[in-house]
């Protein structure tokens, strides 16, 4: 009997040293995580300052856009022409330049959908023409600068004829 005894003893022991070791492995991947995410997370106190856009200089886009359209009911409620060009306003011209680029025919495909829907009687008054201007100012931006990286500041009708 004492012979089992001393055999359990001896067995309790060596559970418990493989016990340490998978603890030991446990506590060292979670202090390797944390300190991972610790070390990789961007410091709290460092707050990235946002440039005021409208203080910068505007730029004028090269190139104009234009577009040809049927005023909403059909062509028998008559046909318009608008050609517009633009200033813009970013942080950096040159990356604004690309993005504008890339969002060139959402743009003309954004503001084709509103001239569409316009009819005759909205540019009776020159406010209907200052209500458009805001209204193409607002759909570009939202084309070119979706991230607001950059505003578009003017629009200037170069030609606008409703028949």
């Amino acid at each position: 009997m004492a012979g089992k005894e001393e055999a359990a003893a001896a067995e309790e022991p060596k559970k418990k040293s493989k016990l340490v070791p998978i603890l030991i492995g446990v506590v060292l991947v979670v202090g390797g995580a944390v300190a991972t995410v610790a070390m990789t997370s961007p410091p709290k106190d460092q707050t990235e300052e946002k440039v005021d856009l409208n203080k910068l200089e505007a730029t004028r886009y090269d190139k104009q856009l234009d577009w040809s359209f049927n005023l909403k009911g059909g062509s028998s409620q008559g046909m318009g022409r608008l050609k517009v060009s633009f200033d813009y306003k970013a942080e950096d011209p040159l990356q604004a330049a690309a993005k504008i680029e890339k969002g060139w025919d959402k743009a003309r495909s954004d503001v084709r959908f509103l001239l569409f829907s316009k009819r005759r009687e909205d540019f009776n008054q020159a406010s209907g023409y200052e209500q458009l201007q805001l209204e193409v100012a607002r759909l570009l931006e939202k084309a070119f600068f979706p991230d607001s990286d950059g505003i578009v500041s003017d629009v200037y009708f170069l030609e606008f004829i409703v028949s």
